[in-house]
């Protein structure tokens, strides 16, 4: 384990996810005008088939990494325990 978190403290911490955030959004205002998008808009219509494929692709990855970024942690580890199958009914 990299860090210990504490369940009871938001993760990653906000000045951290705010510096990720930034960084992905300075990343997609610096893609070539051909690639870049609007994340509010719709795609548009692209010059080739290949640019639209690309654009979808890192629209798509764009949307993922603002997922993962601010989605919660989920502390700890699954236990067996956890896992076990229903009982039975008799």
């Amino acid at each position: 384990m990299l860090m210990k978190v504490d369940p009871t403290s938001d993760y990653p911490p906000e000045p951290v996810e705010d510096e990720l955030i930034r960084q992905l959004e300075q990343w997609r205002e610096r893609l070539p005008p051909m690639l870049q998008f609007d994340p509010k808009s719709p795609l548009t219509q692209a010059e080739s088939p290949s640019d639209a494929l690309v654009t979808a692709w890192l629209h798509a990855r764009y949307f993922v990494a603002r997922y993962h970024i601010g989605r919660p942690l989920l502390p700890g580890k699954t236990i067996i325990s956890d896992r076990r199958a229903p009982p039975k009914m008799p």
